[in-house]
């Protein structure tokens, strides 16, 4: 799937997913995927439960909550904020200001010029600064 200046709301359920997102304010909703997403400049809204997903986000506003899923991010330019329950997260973040709250994760974080707050609940956190 490639979305260009759109605006979209999507409920993807038990699917393979590739996305491409380019100028849009989409609100995604996905169950028991496997998605592949690349953001550009966009306003996202995600609920992702039990999926498997790798996500690049390039100037983009976010906010993202997580369920049970394994998550590898990278991110350039954004505001984030997520909120991460039960996962396994590798994340790379450049320039990034980002409000972060995991419960019961384990977590690799790479942080370059980022301002970050960060929540973290019985989580295993590796951070390079």
């Amino acid at each position: 799937m490639c979305l260009q200046n759109c605006t979209g709301k999507m409920c993807l359920q038990n699917c393979t997913v590739k996305m491409c997102l380019q100028n849009c304010t989409v609100k995604m909703c996905l169950q028991n995927c496997t998605v592949k997403m690349h953001l550009q400049n966009c306003t996202e809204k995600m609920s992702l439960q039990n999926c498997t997903v790798k996500m690049c986000l390039q100037n983009c506003t976010v906010k993202i909550c997580l369920q049970n899923c394994t998550v590898k991010m990278c991110l350039h330019n954004c505001t984030v904020k997520m909120h991460l329950q039960n996962c396994t997260e590798k994340m790379f973040l450049q320039n990034c200001y980002v409000k972060m709250c995991l419960q019961n994760c384990y977590v690799k974080m790479c942080l370059q010029n980022c301002y970050v707050k960060m929540c973290l609940q019985n989580c295993t956190v590796k951070i390079c600064l």
